[in-house]
């Protein structure tokens, strides 16, 4: 017999792969946003970090999918769960980067003079300033949410 079992599909199991799967799909998307606009932000960083972070969340969304797939029986898929941790205390020190590039700069960067060296495309800061403020806000729900489910215990 394995040690891995399947889960049940429970609505909380089908809520978390939902949010999994959208988690992976915006992964994807701003990666791809990311190589669009490599070099059309000089002042600052911006498509990096739009694909830094993207890589992050499709790391989490991988080891989330591999976690809510099987029960834990045993130990043996403990690697998934470190790699989880450590990748979501990453993406959380790089959201945190991302708001001070995105924010720092905001005021002060200009999408009509390409050559100007506050240039940066619309694209990217307005997308980078939606990634930061939806992941943010699904943080605090989380926070919310985790705390919600201890105090019912």
């Amino acid at each position: 017999m394995t040690d891995y079992q399947p889960v049940n599909r429970s609505p909380a199991g089908l809520i978390q792969f939902v949010m999994l799967s959208a988690l992976g799909l915006l992964a994807f998307i701003t990666i791809i946003i990311a190589l669009i606009h490599a070099n059309e932000c000089p002042i600052e960083r911006m498509p990096k970090w739009l694909l830094i972070y993207g890589i992050i969340y499709l790391i989490v969304m991988m080891t989330g999918l591999t976690l809510l797939a099987f029960e834990q029986k045993s130990k043996l898929y403990s690697p998934a769960l470190v790699i989880d941790w450590l990748a979501k205390v990453i993406g959380l020190i790089w959201l945190g980067y991302g708001g001070y590039l995105v924010w720092g700069i905001w005021g002060i960067y200009t999408t009509t003079n390409k050559k100007a060296a506050t240039y940066c495309d619309q694209t990217v800061m307005t997308f980078s300033n939606m990634i930061i403020l939806s992941s943010t806000a699904l943080l605090i729900l989380s926070a919310f949410c985790n705390c919600m489910a201890t105090l019912r215990k």
